[in-house]
């Protein structure tokens, strides 16, 4: 059994390793995290609808000062268009711009902060994200996407920080996101993981992840996280089928 664990251990440094490599597309559309810091969660960009009107001159009339709500609507969608298109190809400074112009023509609409803040999470800039959520939970306070996300960045490791009090805000977020979405498997995984950065490891954070992998039985990364708790309750003969599981699923 000893060497059995070792060679799962080893075998578990490689799972991580390709989560990390080829993770991406589950991460885009789910969110994901290897570890209890940075992984390969990436929160979902902002939903957003390009305008269909073509840009065109148009002829000089007498109108009012400043554009119609129609209009407002269509540029800010737009602008959170080219800040999703920008943020999937890397591109963060035009992403930033972007989602500033979104949040300039319509301020109390959570997207643009929200889009705003996964560019600095994109970019490890922690506190700067962490502003930009909470600058969109406060203009949208059921928004799991944004619940999810500041979880997220709150269990970032930071110099100087006070990790006490961000840890138990990430667990509140992510409880918060559980009781929204009830059937949302990374919001429990979410949930697991901060209470495991506060160094919880107990049945509550095992029941976290076991929800998570309950609700969606593909989730590797949260079956990995379980393993870890149980691993840590001394209970390898339940977390070592469950390493061996995430590693053959990786491996398709």
């Amino acid at each position: 059994r000893r060497h059995f664990s070792s060679r799962n251990s080893i075998a578990v440094l490689i799972l991580l390793s390709i989560l990390m490599c080829a993770g991406v597309a589950r991460a885009q559309e789910t969110g994901g995290e290897a570890g209890v810091g940075a992984g390969i969660f990436r929160p979902k960009n902002p939903e957003s609808k390009r305008s269909t009107n073509p840009k065109k001159p148009v002829a000089p009339v007498a109108r009012p000062t400043g554009p119609n709500p129609a209009e407002i609507e269509a540029r800010f969608e737009d602008a959170l268009s080219d800040g999703n298109d920008a943020r999937d190809a890397r591109k963060y400074a035009a992403a930033e711009t972007a989602y500033r112009s979104a949040i300039k023509l319509k301020p109390r609409d959570a997207r643009g902060s929200y889009g705003l803040g996964n560019v600095f999470a994109d970019q490890q800039r922690w506190d700067e994200a962490e502003k930009a959520y909470r600058d969109a939970l406060n203009d949208s306070q059921a928004n799991v996407e944004v619940l999810l996300a500041l979880s997220f960045v709150l269990v970032q490791p930071r110099t100087g920080a006070i990790n006490a009090k961000r840890f138990a805000d990430a667990q509140d977020f992510a409880h918060r996101a559980t009781s929204l979405q009830p059937s949302n498997a990374v919001a429990f995984d979410r949930l697991g993981v901060a209470m495991v950065a506060r160094g919880i490891f107990n049945k509550d954070a095992e029941s976290a992840f076991r929800r998570a992998v309950e609700l969606d039985p593909n989730f590797v990364v949260a079956k990995v996280h379980l393993a870890r708790v149980l691993r840590h309750l001394n209970r390898s003969d339940e977390a070592d089928p469950l390493y061996t599981s995430a590693i053959e699923q990786a491996k398709d």
